[in-house]
């Protein structure tokens, strides 16, 4: 039975991944002088900063602090993104959000996001007070691909995870929900995303065909 809905952050909820990208080539660029590309992009989407920053630092000897560097990239970031004109919800995201809501269906977001970065991105589009709960990764151990975070989303909610609903555009995050015993939509909107989400299972190009009856639907 569908009793709650969980989110991705970037990708799904905003068109955050080209920008994210942007920041992070430019980033690593500046202050590493070692370039990366979307090929890299791709084999690291979903994952946490800090997993992130440990697989750069693998694939060019880097040595660094983690933290500091996590701590510096995040703040760097929110500076670029404040004023980014590019930045704006996934088109039909925000009407479903306001379909589940009446209806009753409990809402998170899971995001491998900072719970600040969250909390900014869902301020500046006016749409935080419409979900009960935030997992993120500054309060689980494991990161996706590990079920962690869609277990602490459910648990936050109050709400068995085999009758929770995942909407993900990522692989690590589609093995993620799945881990945690729910049903996944993989959400490839746009041409951007080159991620393999054959284990979702319902894979959708937008959000107009989806609604609270599909998704009914897919949790029996």
């Amino acid at each position: 039975m569908l009793k709650a809905v969980i989110f991705d952050l970037d990708g799904v909820l905003v068109n955050s991944e080209p920008i994210y990208d942007q920041h992070r080539i430019g980033y690593s660029k500046k202050r590493f002088n070692v370039e990366i590309d979307r090929e890299f992009m791709t084999k690291v989407r979903g994952l946490s900063s800090k997993s992130f920053w440990e697989i750069l630092f693998r694939e060019f000897n880097i040595t660094h602090s983690i933290e500091e560097v996590i701590n510096h990239s995040r703040a760097d970031y929110f500076e670029f993104l404040k004023n980014h004109p590019d930045l704006k919800p996934i088109d039909g995201v925000v009407k479903l959000i306001n379909e589940l809501r009446k209806s009753g269906v409990k809402l998170a977001v899971a995001s491998s996001a900072s719970l600040r970065r969250i909390n900014f991105i869902l301020e500046l589009f006016g749409i935080k007070d419409k979900f009960q709960a935030i997992a993120h990764s500054d309060n689980v151990k494991l990161g996706k691909p590990h079920p962690d975070i869609y277990l602490k989303a459910a648990e936050l909610l109050g709400v068995d995870p085999k009758d929770c609903i995942s909407i993900e555009d990522a692989k690590s995050g589609v093995k993620s929900a799945k881990a945690a015993g729910m049903k996944v939509v993989g959400f490839k909107e746009s041409s951007h995303n080159t991620q393999d989400l054959s284990e979702a299972d319902l894979i959708i190009k937008n959000f107009s065909g989806l609604n609270l009856e599909r998704l009914k639907n897919l949790a029996l």
